[in-house]
């Protein structure tokens, strides 16, 4: 069934009042320096690089207006069903350069509406058009800016703080332990070589090592998040050593979900036969 009612459709051709900006030389200037331009034009603010536009006719709410993503209701766009929004991409005709101390008109224009079907389900891509002239009418450059909407992953939308993420079981052996410290070149004794572990070290055993429980910690996120997810943040430590003939279980839960960026924080843990945490971990995963 199509999201894109008559209604919808009804919005392409929709053109926002004008907006009057003065182009000051010290915003050209602040511009040129945050996106490390080397013209001397722009550094000086004559002339404004071509991306300066971009947010030149932004609009200025108060910040009780803003939406919880931080960004002001969009004026000149339909209700949509989906209410995702991202970027899809610009392209600039341009008759001349945006010049220090002029005044410019911009004009935004709705000037098509489509739905797709995505791999993660429908898009809807808007398609606007800022018409930038002079205030005489003369043609400076035309912005044709893409956005998508599209729906919240399911996923987050289901998931709730204090909601638990299973692991496994892992009882290391001699082999496991041989085979994990030859992978990551860990000469380190303690790992493999029971005699010199308990009477040099003075443990009690072949230690199990930390790094290792930090991968099956990991292997709870990326098990759990699945295609859908990116991690974008992981941290662990060891607090309790392990010795090789324990069982050590992985697990985790939901801390906190952030629909508004799509952010899960997760809560990791590594415990022992006895229950206690040997090795806690937190996450963040982000679904797009």
């Amino acid at each position: 069934m199509p999201l894109l009612t008559p209604e919808i459709k009804r919005w392409i051709g929709h053109s926002e009042p004008p907006v009057t900006s003065e182009v000051s030389r010290r915003e050209i200037q602040k511009y040129a320096i945050a996106t490390e331009q080397v013209r001397e034009e722009y550094l000086s603010g004559e002339e404004a690089p071509p991306m300066f536009v971009f947010g030149l006719f932004r609009a200025m709410v108060p910040i009780d207006d803003l939406g919880p993503d931080g960004i002001a209701p969009p004026s000149g766009l339909p209700e949509l069903p989906l209410k995702r929004i991202m970027a899809g991409g610009t392209k600039m005709n341009i008759h001349r350069p945006i010049r220090g101390g002029e005044t410019l008109v911009g004009t935004r224009v709705l000037v098509d509406i489509f739905e797709k079907e995505g791999r993660q389900g429908p898009l809807i891509f808007m398609v606007n058009e800022l018409r930038v002239t002079t205030e005489d009418g003369e043609p400076v450059m035309e912005e044709i800016q893409t956005r998508i909407a599209r729906y919240t992953i399911p996923k987050l939308r289901e998931l709730e703080s204090g909601q638990r993420i299973d692991g496994r079981a892992y009882t290391p052996s001699n082999v496991s332990l041989f085979m994990y410290n030859a992978a990551i070149w860990n000469p380190h004794r303690i790992h493999y070589d029971e005699k010199y572990t308990t009477e040099v070290e003075r443990h009690p055993g072949v230690v199990i090592d930390g790094p290792l429980q930090g991968d099956w910690l990991a292997q709870v996120v990326t098990n759990w998040m699945g295609r859908d997810g990116e991690l974008v943040e992981f941290e662990y430590s060891n607090r309790k050593a392990s010795y090789l003939g324990q069982t050590l279980t992985s697990g985790g839960e939901v801390e906190s979900v952030d629909a508004t960026t799509g952010e899960v924080r997760l809560k990791l843990f590594i415990t022992d036969e006895d229950g206690d945490v040997t090795s806690p971990g937190r996450a963040i995963v982000r679904f797009a």
